[in-house]
Order: structure tokens, then C-alpha cells, then sequence
């Protein structure tokens, strides 16, 4: 009961126990008047007892109306309790249909996740391009990661790195294709510029040092030394490769040969080569002579004698001699000579390389070169 309601009922006890005090007052002073009608009512008596009549009707008037306030507020908390209680009914069934509601969406989840979980196994077991390292693994973090869906997709996860390192690989696998593609076409123009050079009657020539006027070259008469001689037909495929990187890396097997064998002049930038006097025998006349039959007009020009004069001064050397002290032995008249197994001494600078097989010397040689490149 609210606090004004229980105010109000004592106050209502109070007056009802005043009321009933003065009910006795009355009735006493009434019965002593019925027993004596014609004793006189003393005028106080009188009095008091009209006045305690009028308070007594005020009193039972306040009453009444505290009564009616009191009912009137008892039947809103009536109310108030119907209300509340309906509320209550209302929110315990909708808690219950909640309930329900979440038990099915709990059902509903946990048949999903067993489906994706089914649908990753499939996916990781069949066969294809990604082949995820653990799939066991990734399988076992899912089901865990289904029960509370924190954070990424294990699965996703393993998939998309799988998926990165994939594609790292064949982003490698594609730079290496297209370096394998940009060489095979840079070799397939090579090819076709040797082939219409061929087909012209060109030849391709080594290499030219950075020191060289090569377009001096386009009008000079005469012909670098490759150009003007061949093999003799008894020496070996061993003996063409030594002596042609011999003569490659001293610097002689490019070097230009003009038709009267004079030097060049200081404006013109290259390396001529000048008949000398013969070396003591043997020399490298003994395996290379003179070319025979030369195309090129500015080669033929050459004398075979300026030719076989130039190769009758370079010493020749086989591997099992003792190169060095035959050249020393007569330096001053024959400083340069060849060994068969690519030494070599020009001048006062000695060196070695070696080649797998002759590439310009000859016309077979140039011929199985180009075919090679071909290839």
C-alpha cells in the first residue's frame, strides 16, 4: 500500500475512535434523560454534546472522503497490478518465443557450418591448381572457428595464402617464359640476319674492341686475317680451335691485312698486321694457308704471297713442345708464336684461352658456326 493510503487509513482510525467516544458520551447523557424526562440536562452537558455531534458529522464527512480517496487508489493499483501483470505475461511469452527463436537459428547454424565445413573438405581434396599445404590442419581450425566465428576463416585463410604463393610462382614462372621468349626472338633475328648475310655471301665477323674505327673499315681495302686464310686439310678439329683462340686472344685473328702490306696511318684507328721475316720452322704456314676463291673483291685484292709471307713469321708450336723457350730461343728475329692448344706470345705479352671449335677461320668453320645459331 502507498505511503499517502496508510496515512490516510490512521487517520481514519483515529477519528473513528474519537467518534466512537463521543457515541458513548451521547448515549450516556440519552439514557440518563430517559430515565429521568423531566431531570434537567445541564446546559454544558447540552453543549458539548452539540458540538460533539457536529465534530462527530465533520469527522464521519472527512472520513468518507478519505474512504472514497482510499478506494479510488486501491482500484488504480488494481489496475496498475492487471497492467503490470499482462506486461509481465506478454514479455515472459515473447522471451519464450526468443528462446525459441534462438534455439532454431542455433540449429539452423550449426547445420550451416557442418555444410561449409563439408563444402571446404570437397574443396580442398579435389584436384586443381591450389593444393593447400594442411588441409587437415586448416579443416581442424575451421570446425573450431565455426563454433565461435571470431576473427577470419581459417579455410579463407589457408586458401588465400596458398592462392598468394600460387601466384608468386607463376608471376616467376612468367618473367622466366618471357625472358625465355625475348632471348629465343632476339636468337630467331640473330638467325635471320646471319641467313640473309649467307645468302649474300656476308660472313660474320668476331666481335670488334671498342678501340677500333669500324666504319674505316667499310672502305679500307684488304681484309682482316680470318677472312684470307684456311686450314690445311690434315689439321685437327683440336688444332683448328687452339690456334684460331690463339690468334683471337692476341689480338691477331681480326686484325687487318691491306694488298701491299704497309701500315696504317695514325688516323685511323685499328690493328694491322705487317709480313715479317720467317720464323724457324715449323711455323704457322704448316696448318693454315692462304684462302682460295674469296668473294669479297677488297679481300681478293690480298696477294696469296703477302698472305703465306705473314703466316711463314709466326712461329707454330705443338702442346707437348716447350713453347716459351722455342720462342725465346730466337726472340729477337721471331717474337711471336702460336701453340696449337691456344698459348700464344705477341711481343712481349703472353696469354692462353681455348675454344670448344673454330667459328671463322675457313669456310666450314663459319658454315657449322652459323648453322649452330641456327639450331
Amino acid at each position: 500500500m502507498a505511503p499517502r493510503a496508510v496515512a490516510d487509513a490512521h487517520v481514519l482510525l483515529l477519528h473513528g475512535e474519537e467518534s466512537f467516544l463521543v457515541e458513548e458520551e451521547a448515549k450516556r447523557v440519552l439514557d440518563a434523560w430517559r430515565a429521568d424526562p423531566d431531570a434537567d440536562v445541564p446546559p454544558v452537558a447540552q453543549e458539548e454534546l452539540r458540538r460533539a455531534a457536529e465534530e462527530l458529522a465533520d469527522r464521519r464527512t472527512r472520513s468518507l472522503a478519505l474512504l472514497e480517496g482510499l478506494l479510488a487508489q486501491t482500484r488504480r493499483a488494481e489496475d496498475e497490478a492487471d497492467l503490470a501483470a499482462r506486461r509481465l505475461e506478454d514479455a515472459e511469452g515473447e522471451l519464450a518465443a526468443q528462446a525459441e527463436r534462438h534455439a532454431d537459428a542455433q540449429e539452423q547454424l550449426a547445420a550451416a557450418g557442418s555444410q561449409h565445413a563439408e563444402s571446404v573438405r570437397a574443396y580442398l581434396n579435389a584436384p586443381g591448381e591450389l593444393d593447400v599445404p594442411d588441409p587437415q590442419g586448416a579443416l581442424d581450425a575451421l570446425a573450431d572457428w565455426i563454433d565461435t566465428l571470431s576473427g577470419p576463416s581459417p579455410a579463407r585463410s589457408a586458401v588465400g595464402a596458398t592462392a598468394q604463393a600460387a601466384t608468386a610462382a607463376h608471376a616467376a614462372e612468367q618473367a622466366a617464359l618471357d625472358a625465355a621468349i625475348a632471348e629465343a626472338r632476339a636468337r630467331r633475328d640473330e638467325s635471320r640476319r646471319e641467313l640473309a648475310e649467307l645468302e649474300a655471301g656476308g660472313q660474320q665477323p668476331p666481335a670488334a674492341p671498342s678501340t677500333r674505327d669500324e666504319p674505316a673499315r667499310a672502305t679500307l681495302p684488304g681484309a682482316p686475317l680470318w677472312r684470307l686464310v684456311d686450314f690445311a686439310d690434315d689439321a685437327t678439329a683440336d688444332q683448328r680451335a687452339g690456334i684460331e683462340a690463339a690468334l683471337e686472344a692476341a689480338g691477331l685473328l681480326d686484325a687487318w691485312i691491306t694488298p701491299e702490306g704497309t701500315a696504317l696511318g695514325a688516323d685511323t684507328h685499328d690493328v694491322l698486321l705487317v709480313p715479317g721475316p720467317p720464323a724457324a720452322s715449323p711455323s704457322l704456314a704448316d696448318l693454315l694457308r692462304p684462302a682460295a676463291g674469296l668473294a669479297d673483291p677488297r679481300a681478293a685484292a690480298v696477294p696469296e704471297q703477302t698472305v703465306a709471307r705473314l703466316l711463314a713469321g709466326i712461329a707454330l708450336a705443338h702442346p707437348d713442345d716447350p713453347c716459351p723457350d722455342n720462342a725465346r730461343a730466337d726472340s729477337a728475329e721471331h717474337p711471336t708464336w702460336i701453340c696449337t692448344d691456344g698459348r700464344f706470345r705477341n711481343g712481349p705479352a703472353h696469354g692462353a684461352w681455348a675454344k670448344p671449335a673454330a667459328q671463322y677461320i675457313g669456310e666450314s668453320a663459319r658454315e657449322a658456326r652459323a648453322s649452330s645459331r641456327r639450331l
